[in-house]
């Protein structure tokens, strides 16, 4: 529940269960969790700004690699799965600057991400498995991850596939930024697979649906394969920055005068957006964007939320609120209480993510 600080790599091998507190608000150093099973509760709320490795190997490879004696360098290059089972989930609300229905269902994706990296820490390859949940949006939305601090001429590949296809994609490099497109529109590639109809406009989001709507029908892999091997800290850790954007030359909005495409994004609080983000959208509407915090209204509510658990998400139209009562709580307690909140849904008022 403290805060936690190391010099260099600090390790910390577990052979029972890792729990982090929302009390433990500071982590500095680069914080390596050596355990067989993974984070299994995660409950702070500060995420984004933590430095720490959820490393889900044996804690016997772990002494046998030296770690519990303090050898930070290990010659052969190791791959951590995040989480070690199961999925994370992110969800995003589309209709920033307003707060909408706040239903937070318009994009929601189930996603594990795998890093290799080499003896010293530094990251050589980022593999990133994405199945859609749900897509509840009006809107017609792109999904993009950008790496924080990765120079556009040290990403040596990308390979993207959707459904186990590979298929075209986009990266947009800019000096010392570097975006990856995972998909342009996804209402599009709905619409491509028939699942969206007159009557279910959406994917997964209204209970009438979901006998005609089967599960994980859209999934994509991408693979990033750096030139030189990055420091763990410089690029920060999963889900990095992934965001929604307008998808090119769909409507998004009565707040700006022409289709924005990229220029309309959301991320998650700690990030500002990317270079061809609209700085003028912020603090439009239900926004309140100031000092190192973006994508909140006044009383910091977010536009997009990343869940270390399964997440079954609210139906079409139902304020997260009412499905999770101890959403608001959670949020504005910058998560020291209500730390379960996303664990049980009122009844009628949520979508299973497994069934």
């Amino acid at each position: 529940s403290g805060n936690l600080s190391s010099t260099g790599t600090g390790v910390v091998v577990v052979d029972n269960k890792t729990v982090v507190n929302g009390g433990a608000k500071t982590i500095t150093g680069i914080l390596d969790i050596c355990d067989a099973n993974g984070i299994e509760t995660f409950y702070s709320s500060h995420t984004t700004s933590f430095t720490y490795c959820e490393k889900s190997v044996a804690e016997s490879s772990c002494i046998s690699q030296g770690i519990e004696a303090g050898n930070e360098e290990i010659e052969e290059a190791v791959a951590f799965s995040y989480p070690s089972s199961n999925w994370n989930f992110r969800a995003f609300e589309d209709l920033w600057p307003s707060k909408g229905d706040y239903d937070f269902n318009d994009v929601v994706w189930r996603y594990r991400v795998t890093e290799l990296l080499n003896g010293q820490r530094e990251l050589k390859t980022i593999t990133v498995d994405y199945t859609l949940q749900a897509m509840g949006a009006g809107y017609s939305n792109g999904f993009a991850v950008k790496l924080p601090n990765v120079d556009s001429s040290n990403v040596a590949s990308v390979t993207v596939t959707k459904n186990g296809q590979a298929v075209e994609h986009t990266v947009l490099q800019s000096g010392s930024e570097t975006v990856l497109v995972v998909s342009e529109n996804l209402r599009a590639e709905l619409d491509a697979l028939g699942v969206l109809t007159s009557g279910c406009t959406y994917y997964r989001t209204q209970s009438n649906c979901l006998n005609q709507q089967a599960t994980d029908i859209l999934s994509y892999q991408m693979v990033v394969e750096l030139t030189t091997p990055v420091a763990r800290d410089q690029v920060g850790y999963p889900p990095y920055d992934s965001f929604i954007f307008a998808a090119e030359g769909t409507y998004h909005g009565d707040f700006v005068a022409t289709f924005p495409g990229m220029t309309w994004q959301t991320h998650l609080k700690s990030f500002s957006g990317t270079s061809e983000m609209n700085n003028a959208l912020y603090n439009l509407h239900d926004d309140d964007t100031g000092g190192s915090e973006y994508f909140l209204t006044s009383n910091n509510m977010p536009w997009a939320i990343n869940i270390r658990d399964e997440w079954d998400h609210p139906t079409e139209n139902t304020d997260i609120s009412h499905a999770y009562t101890g959403f608001p709580t959670w949020v504005t307690s910058s998560g020291e209480t209500d730390t379960d909140w996303y664990k049980t849904a009122a009844s009628g008022k949520a979508i299973s993510a497994t069934e």
